[in-house]
C-alpha cells in the first residue's frame, strides 16, 4: 500500500467521524484534504469532485475564508485537466482586493 492509498484511508476515516458528529467544518477540511491528495496523485478529475464538495459546504457554513481556498483548489485542479470553459462559467463571489501594483507570485494550494 502506498503513502497515498495510506492517507486517502486515513482522510476517509476522519471523514466518516466528522460526518457522525456533524462537524461540517471538519467535514468540508477533509474533503479538501482529499483533494489536495488525489492533486498530488494526478488525478485531477477526483480532485476536483472533492474539492466541489468542499466549496458546497464552505458556502452552506458561510466559511468565507474556507469558500476562498477551496476556489483556489478548484481553479487550480481546473487549470490542470484544462477545463477553463468551468472556470469561466463560476460567477466570482465577490469583488477581488484592490492591485498592490506587483505581480503574483506562484499557486500554492490551501489545506483549510
Amino acid at each position: 500500500m502506498s503513502q497515498y492509498e495510506k492517507a486517502i484511508g486515513y482522510h476517509e476515516q476522519a471523514l466518516t467521524i466528522r460526518r457522525e458528529i456533524n462537524d461540517r467544518t471538519g467535514e468540508s477540511q477533509t474533503l479538501n484534504n482529499l483533494g489536495n491528495v488525489y492533486m498530488d496523485r494526478s488525478e485531477y478529475e477526483k480532485a476536483i469532485e472533492y474539492y466541489q464538495r468542499a466549496l458546497a459546504i464552505k458556502r452552506e457554513i458561510k466559511d468565507r475564508a474556507g469558500e476562498g481556498a477551496a476556489l483556489n483548489n478548484l481553479g487550480l485542479a481546473l487549470r490542470e485537466v484544462r477545463r477553463f470553459d468551468v472556470m469561466r462559467r463560476s460567477p466570482p463571489t465577490r469583488t477581488p482586493p484592490p492591485s498592490t501594483g506587483r505581480p503574483a507570485t506562484g499557486t500554492a494550494r490551501v489545506g483549510r
